[in-house]
């Protein structure tokens, strides 16, 4: 993600949201049944490849604030004067590149209106050929796709079973000579890419594609906290039990006169992420001994099952809240509107509008961690990586149109202060921003609207993730701060990278086990003792199985001890 844009759509629309690992964790909360390439963090040995590509760090550039934690992005609170050159575009006698990838609000303006793309195309010195899906469209488009064996020389690969399959199958080309040791060195931009994200994304320790940048932890939690000054508890909740007192008093107590308030709206969501790391739920599996746990199994998952059933019963959450649980769009809506006392966000989106005016305007609107017991909480660890940037094999077999096309990749990894960077996210000073000298040279699009929509197709998916906000320094810092602790406090999935061909079949069988039991028991029409049912009948249809052959792929993995 870019949070350069004061736009945040696209890649960056779900990232705001908190998607990155609200997605990927979808099946991790009810015993984790996934294949553990998306939701997990760096693990030793993960993706076993023998020679990572080289690592430089980022740039120096000024006014950066770098965390010396591993996973956490920069912030940048001041925008250089000076831009640096990192590639050697425009590039002569290139063919045109196509690109198949994402939107996820509204398509971008035809070329022939698109001021940002033009640029772009100037820039690069050849044709960015844009292939644009809808999100909704993805899945089947890229089914289509792939059935042909008509590929763009890039696609936008997301981390599912079906893009698993075909990589594996030899759809794709292996970057892993290209790219390995120092042979990455001649990519002055996807040199920074980390070895643990190299790692995390690799298939059989070989290299497949080019990682999408994402945080180890890309959410943010919030409450009114001047609602519940209102209602007397003016401290944020320490502990569980003051949580469900002050979530339950937002439903009950009447802090908004004339509106109907409630503590808590979307459910499952990441509401189950927040609410299972007061009680150290591990990230889909725990590894002790050689074993392999699902977290369906642990005590700390029943204690969170039960502690969820109590707020509900406390009457903390929202009449619709199981309905909001997949409609987190919606939820944050509410809580904007002033309906909800709790939300979600992504750390980035904490940093545009409208949040940052809203947290500006009343500080009491306050960011919490999980509440644990003594303190203590944890927070499922990202891969570090979004989505794999893919090149066919039939590109891969002729080794200068693959160094053509990898240079291209290389100009869209651009990293912050560079001409590359701001081409790709504001695109030409003069015809689509202006330096604006109340806000020390910020870019100040000429047309918000347009940019919207027409710069997310090439600056948001393929670019390191930074914060960087107009709204001045303190919603920077407050963004790196907050993004530190739950890193500092995140667990990684042992599991990280390994392939169970049985959870990619069972996938949904799983999906409906699962409300069928953990809702019911939440709302109260089970009781919590039902659990014992849900997880025989979990390790009955498929656990059994997922866990048997992701065993046997950590084993080959991880190699003799």
């Amino acid at each position: 993600m870019n949070p350069s844009s004061p736009a945040p759509l696209s890649r960056r629309a779900a990232l705001s949201l908190g998607l990155g690992t609200a997605a990927s964790l979808a099946l991790a909360a009810c015993g984790g049944s996934g294949s553990g390439s998306s939701s997990a963090g760096p693990q030793k040995g993960a993706g076993k490849l023998p020679d990572p590509p080289a690592f430089v760090p980022l740039p120096k550039v000024d006014g950066a604030i770098v965390s010396t934690v591993d996973g956490v992005p920069p912030g940048y609170v001041t925008f250089p004067k000076e831009l640096f050159t990192s590639t050697s575009a425009p590039f002569k006698g290139v063919k045109p590149v196509s690109v198949f990838q994402i939107v996820w609000g509204n398509a971008p303006t035809p070329l022939t209106g698109n001021k940002y793309w033009q640029a772009l195309n100037e820039g690069l010195g050849t044709e960015y050929k844009a292939i644009f899906v809808p999100a909704d469209a993805y899945d089947q488009k890229l089914s289509t796709m792939l059935a042909s064996n008509d590929l763009p020389d890039i696609t936008e690969m997301l981390p599912t079973p079906a893009s698993d399959k075909a990589i594996r199958q030899g759809a794709f080309a292996d970057l892993t000579e290209i790219l390995a040791g120092d042979g990455v060195k001649k990519y002055k931009n996807l040199v920074h890419i980390r070895q643990d994200q190299w790692e995390n994304s690799s298939i059989n320790g070989r290299i497949f594609g080019v990682p999408v940048d994402l945080p180890y932890a890309d959410m943010q939690f919030r409450y009114r906290g001047d609602w519940a000054a209102k209602l007397g508890y003016p401290d944020v909740p320490s502990s569980p039990e003051e949580f469900l007192t002050v979530m339950s008093a937002i439903s009950k107590g009447n802090p908004v006169s004339g509106k109907r308030t409630w503590g808590l709206g979307a459910y499952p969501g990441a509401l189950r992420i927040f609410l299972s790391g007061m009680f150290m739920v591990p990230n889909e599996f725990r590894l002790d001994a050689g074993k392999l746990t699902p977290a369906l199994d642990t005590d700390e998952y029943e204690a969170s099952l039960e502690y969820t059933a109590e707020l509900w019963k406390a009457g903390a959450f929202h009449p619709d809240a199981l309905a909001l649980g997949t409609q987190e769009a919606k939820a944050i809506d509410k809580f904007i509107g002033g309906e909800l006392g709790f939300v979600k966000t992504g750390i980035a989106g904490s940093i545009y509008e409208p949040f940052v005016g809203m947290y500006a305007k009343n500080p009491l609107i306050r960011a919490i961690t999980p509440p644990g017991k003594d303190g203590k909480f944890t927070f499922p660890r990202t891969s570090g990586w979004w989505a794999r940037t893919v090149i066919p094999a039939s590109v891969g077999k002729d080794r200068k149109r693959l160094e053509e096309v990898l240079s291209v990749i290389d100009y869209l990894w651009a990293a912050y202060g560079s001409v590359e960077r701001m081409i790709g996210s504001f695109g030409k000073e003069g015809v689509t921003y202006d330096r604006d000298p109340s806000k020390k040279g910020a870019p100040l699009p000429r047309s918000e609207g347009a940019m919207a929509n027409d710069v997310i197709g090439f600056s948001s998916w393929t670019a390191p993730f930074y914060y960087y906000s107009v709204g001045g320094e303190k919603p920077i810092r407050d963004a790196v701060a907050y993004c530190e602790k739950m890193v500092q406090n995140s667990v990684a999935n042992p599991a990280a990278g390994l392939f169970s061909q049985t959870a990619s079949r069972q996938s949904g069988v799983l999906e409906t086990l699962e409300k069928d039991y953990v809702n019911q028991i939440v709302t109260g029409r089970k009781p919590v003792s039902a659990l014992a049912e849900y997880r025989a009948q979990w390790h009955k249809r498929a656990g059994d199985q997922i866990i048997s052959e992701l065993s046997k792929a950590l084993d080959e993995r991880e190699g003799p001890s």
